[in-house]
């Protein structure tokens, strides 16, 4: 049996404003865990969080290009 690795970002809106939160494992698919400490959430701007799931190259530099514009 195939183990199913992924990651989770889950948001919830409220009256006042928004929880965000997400795991922090990274994997190399069902292979095995690189790292337990990967940052999948990135403040863009005071009033815009990026939650991810991907390639981390991708995402850091994605973060990277939205925070400079």
């Amino acid at each position: 049996m195939e183990k199913k690795t992924g990651t989770t970002v889950v948001a919830i809106k409220f009256n006042n404003g928004v929880v965000i939160a997400s795991d922090k494992r990274a994997s190399a698919g069902a292979l095995m865990v690189v790292d337990k400490e990967t940052k999948k959430l990135y403040e863009i701007t005071d009033s815009i969080v990026m939650g991810a799931a991907g390639v981390v190259a991708d995402i850091q530099m994605l973060a990277k290009i939205l925070s400079a514009e």
